[in-house]
């Protein structure tokens, strides 16, 4: 579940919150606009400041790879 202030809030299959991923454990941004799930199981989240992949860990593109968000 994606917030505008909070970052990411991953779930249990109970609906329990697991943990949260937000820029203190590297997002861009706390703030998530969008959220896809890909084929390939990674979760791509679109932010204020760039993209990131998450699957398990974080794959950060932003304005330092040359993209603007």
């Amino acid at each position: 579940m994606g917030s505008q202030k909070g970052g990411l809030a991953l779930l249990q299959k109970d609906g329990s919150v697991d943990r949260f991923v937000s820029t203190e454990n590297g997002l861009p941004d706390d703030y998530i606009s969008s959220i896809f799930a890909d084929s390939q199981g990674g979760i791509w989240l679109a932010h204020n400041n760039g993209l990131t992949r998450f699957n398990p860990g974080l794959s950060r593109f932003g304005k330092g790879m040359g993209l603007e968000g």
